[in-house]
């Protein structure tokens, strides 16, 4: 019966409950961007997690399409097959929180006892954030390219997916302006 206790106890410990889960993305998805995040606008954005550090993305975008730190992630010019596009992108985060109950259940016993908390009661949560890059793309008349009854939707996507993998492959952004080819 000693076991028993000790094994539960060690559980309780060890006991993390997931409170907020981040999405876990394998590559890229296309949704709204209102879906995914709340302060993101209401349009088809094309969405992959950033395991690089902060600003990376802006320094691609500013190196590769010569914005010279302006307008960097509004109505950046790009041309796909010889047609003029305007991209925005958005670099935003979601959350995953966990709470330790066991260390609540330890330190609750302990009040009881009028011993103090081994925990920190600001220990009880753990809290890590997960970033991302929303891509949104319009055309010349200012349509949604994403928008899924859009004629160069796929095109449109395909391009993307070489951007994610073109950014998530480089280091030294300029090779990219070099590989732009215009």
């Amino acid at each position: 019966m000693k076991f028993f206790y000790f094994i539960t106890a060690l559980f309780l410990f060890q006991s993390c409950v997931p409170v907020q889960v981040a999405p876990k993305l394998k590559n890229d998805k296309v949704t709204k961007g209102k879906k995914f995040k709340k302060d993101l606008p209401d349009v088809y954005t094309y969405i992959f997690r950033d395991p690089k550090d902060v600003d990376e993305f802006y320094n691609y975008i500013n190196i590769k399409y010569e914005c010279n730190d302006e307008y960097v992630d509004d109505m950046v010019p790009v041309i796909i097959d010889d047609h003029l596009y305007y991209l925005s992108w958005y670099e935003t985060d979601k959350s995953s929180s966990t709470w330790n109950l066991g260390g609540m259940i330890v330190d609750k016993a302990l009040e009881n006892e009028g011993v103090s908390p081994l925990f920190d009661r600001t220990g009880y949560t753990r809290t890590s954030d997960t970033w991302y890059i929303a891509l949104h793309l319009l055309d010349f008349q200012r349509n949604d390219v994403l928008h899924p009854d859009h004629e160069k939707r796929d095109r449109a996507i395909e391009f993307f997916k070489e951007m994610r993998q073109e950014y998530l492959s480089t280091d030294n952004y300029y090779q990219a302006y070099l590989k732009r080819g215009y």
